[in-house]
């Protein structure tokens, strides 16, 4: 009887411990640790984090699977540094799947200029085998450019050639 009872608890166990529950908050810290992983180039989350049968479509059009995704995770180049901050964030947690969307502010700083961007990601996750991974994520740039000017080409010629854009990085125009 002893037996039974433990191998039953036992099973329960495994079972509850299978279908863990996921936060908002959980997914939040996930995704952020992803985020944070991008400058230093640190493909370790993004290994961990995302399903080996993954559907990754960026802001640039392209669709990645896995390998490929994580393949283009490396470090910034020297002289380039910057942050991507979760905001506005919502989800939907049913059962073993969970969406959650949410807009990021990106700021960069290229040789010493800042750049700001902001998107907005849907990822969608699925557990299984007890293991919470992203299944598909699909990002989105919000286009918020500053009215276009009009450049005067006569004055082309006063641009013409090189600039240092910081020690040893220069470019020629």
């Amino acid at each position: 009887m002893k037996l039974a009872l433990v191998t039953f608890f036992f099973t329960v166990t495994l079972v509850h411990a299978a279908n863990v529950a996921i936060t908002q908050d959980e997914l939040i810290r996930r995704t952020q640790e992803l985020y944070d992983a991008i400058v230093p180039g640190n493909q370790a989350p993004w290994k961990k984090y995302f399903a080996d049968d993954c559907i990754f479509a960026d802001e640039k059009g392209r669709i990645l699977d896995k390998p490929k995704l994580i393949a283009d995770i490396t470090p910034l180049p020297a002289g380039y540094s910057g942050t991507i901050k979760i905001v506005k964030a919502q989800s939907r947690i049913i059962g073993n799947t969970a969406i959650l969307s949410y807009d990021t502010d990106e700021t960069e700083t290229i040789f010493g200029q800042n750049l700001k961007a902001r998107y907005h990601v849907t990822d969608t996750w699925l557990q299984r085998n007890g293991n919470w991974q992203i299944i598909a994520s699909q990002t989105h740039r919000y286009y918020e450019d500053a009215a276009m000017g009009k450049a005067d080409p006569k004055k082309f010629a006063d641009y013409i050639g090189t600039y240092e854009l910081a020690p040893g990085q220069t470019r020629s125009v």
